[in-house]
């Protein structure tokens, strides 16, 4: 309980440090705190002249047109920061990743470059090439054919994730849909949100497929014992709380996290947010632990918490004008 209200205590200094700055920028609240989230969750010192510092570079030596001359820019610096020693040089590989991207058949935009981060985090000292840009896309691709309605940019991140892995892109995407299939017949509704979660137990292939559908199934209704209403939305949370290996006690801290958050005056408006922040610093607790660091799946579950983010920026852009997510929802 110490470490996650350690978290929670940076999430909420940090979150009114960037308030305070990035007020007249930032159009939603929820960019805010997701920055915030994004550093509690990783540990790293929060340097708020440094954070603008890359912020302000990346709005400068982008494209007319870039995400990065809006508010995008203020959450993929975070992910720069908290992860590299050299932001500014990975800003300028993460361009010609994402044109690498492109080049295979990925749309150029946000998700793209999100999925630039993802590929780069798995290639370790290794140059990103072409080829594996493909293959990237060729998962997309198969992606696409199953679901043609459900699958959209936002799943380039994790298309991307994926294609580090030695299997073949069929038997990759074929996992993804025996977890969908399942999830469905264990009660979980069809849907993008479903492919996403399909998409995050693919992941974690060392664990047993039963085992893992089994603790996804049961932190669902451990949570909704604890008194959540289980929504489509939540699904992404409950596949990270699942590849975590969560307890039934760490679901009962992450309650009562989250009830501190909706108690708290400056984030009562934002409760769906709320669930994902907390669930986001009970994870990390995990990810951070000596048996995982260094493993496949401690990059995957940091690139799921981006994939994640770069989708709820996609949601925060198609409501900009609202000042909450709807709290009542």
């Amino acid at each position: 309980m110490e470490t996650i209200q350690h978290k929670l205590y940076l999430y909420k200094e940090i979150y009114l440090s960037l308030k305070e700055e990035l007020k007249w920028k930032a159009a939603d609240q929820r960019v805010i705190m997701m920055a915030a989230s994004l550093y509690a969750v990783s540990g790293k010192p929060f340097h708020l002249p440094s954070y603008l510092n890359i912020c302000d570079y990346m709005k400068q030596y982008s494209g007319l047109f870039s995400p990065f001359k809006s508010y995008h820019r203020f959450i993929t610096a975070t992910m720069l920061d908290v992860r590299y020693e050299d932001p500014f040089a990975k800003f300028e590989e993460m361009n010609h990743v994402h044109d690498l991207l492109a080049e295979a058949g990925f749309r150029k935009g946000i998700f793209t470059y999100i999925a630039a981060l993802a590929i780069m985090g798995t290639a370790a000292d290794s140059p990103v090439s072409l080829e594996k840009a493909s293959k990237a896309y060729s998962i997309y691709s198969r992606m696409k054919e199953k679901h043609f309605f459900l699958t959209s940019a936002s799943d380039y991140p994790l298309a991307a994730l994926l294609s580090h892995k030695e299997e073949a892109v069929n038997e990759l995407v074929e996992r993804m849909e025996t977890y969908y299939d399942e999830l469905n017949r264990q009660g979980f509704k069809k849907g993008n949100d479903l492919q996403f979660l399909s998409h995050i137990l693919s992941l974690d292939e060392k664990s047993n497929f039963h085992s893992l559908l089994s603790r996804c199934t049961q932190s669902a209704r451990e949570l909704e014992q604890l008194g959540f209403t289980i929504k489509k939305k939540h699904y992404p949370e409950i596949g990270l709380l699942s590849l975590a290996g969560e307890s039934s006690r760490d679901l009962a801290i992450l309650a009562e996290t989250v009830d501190q958050l909706n108690s708290d005056r400056e984030f009562k408006w934002y409760k769906n947010m709320n669930f994902t922040a907390a669930t986001h610093l009970s994870v990390s607790g995990c990810i951070q632990q000596a048996s995982v660091l260094g493993t496949g799946l401690y990059t995957s579950m940091e690139i799921v918490l981006q994939a994640q983010q770069a989708i709820m920026i996609a949601a925060i852009a198609g409501s900009v004008s609202s000042s909450s997510d709807g709290g009542g929802e």
